[in-house]
């Protein structure tokens, strides 16, 4: 079983995990994409 975590964000940062969590259950490829793009394309 997974190791339960406590996240803190507010309402609208909970917005944006919520929209990138529809983008990687829907698209993990785009999802995938997009976590490159952030990190600076180290994947």
């Amino acid at each position: 079983m997974r190791k339960g975590r406590t996240l803190r964000a507010s309402d609208s940062e909970w917005e944006i995990i919520k929209d990138f969590a529809r983008v990687l259950k829907h698209d993990p490829e785009r999802a995938e994409r997009m976590m490159a793009e952030l990190k600076g394309g180290e994947r």
